[in-house]
């Protein structure tokens, strides 16, 4: 029993692919030469950067250097007073507020603020009931005011009613 092995002819390539594969490599070829070429530009960069610094740094007079120094003192100084005038809050804008949200009957004794917590403690007083709810009403309309609280009530010895109130205050009021 004999074995005939029938060679078979080989399949050729496409021209295409042949040409896709070779333009591949010489693409990858490519990337890498460019990795390299950058890499060493870059270098070669921050080495010139650093010659002309240092050359800059020799021409400098004595009197550019105060200058500059002096310069970056005032810089420093101008962003912190910028800092602290971002983080300032008018606390003054608490009176108008009241005064346009006040009962024409009802007077304040004491006035306590926490700019902390944005709460303010009224001691009033005013002639009836009545006055003291609408007076209630109308801190609870304004927007810029939170809460209103009525923390206490008493008649007074000339028939006054005294009360106090709790208001938070919504921190937009103080920018």
């Amino acid at each position: 029993m004999a074995i005939e092995f029938v060679p078979k002819p080989t399949a050729k390539t496409s021209l295409w692919l042949n040409i896709l594969f070779y333009f591949s490599i010489l693409l990858l070829i490519g990337a890498v030469a460019a990795n390299f070429s950058l890499d060493y530009f870059q270098k070669k960069s921050e080495k010139d950067l650093k010659n002309y610094e240092e050359l800059i740094k020799i021409s400098w007079t004595s009197e550019q250097k105060a200058l500059e120094s002096e310069v970056i003192g005032y810089q420093k100084k101008i962003n912190d007073f910028s800092t602290l005038l971002e983080l300032h809050k008018l606390n003054s804008n608490l009176f108008p507020l009241l005064e346009k949200n006040t009962h024409p009957q009802v007077l304040f004794s004491t006035i306590k603020f926490n700019s902390t917590e944005n709460t303010v403690a009224l001691s009033c007083q005013t002639e009836n009931f009545q006055t003291l709810g609408e007076q209630i009403l109308i801190l609870k309309e304004e927007k810029l005011i939170k809460n209103v609280n009525l923390v206490g009530v008493k008649i007074g010895k000339e028939g006054k009613i005294i009360f106090d109130l709790s208001l938070s205050l919504d921190p937009q009021l103080f920018k």
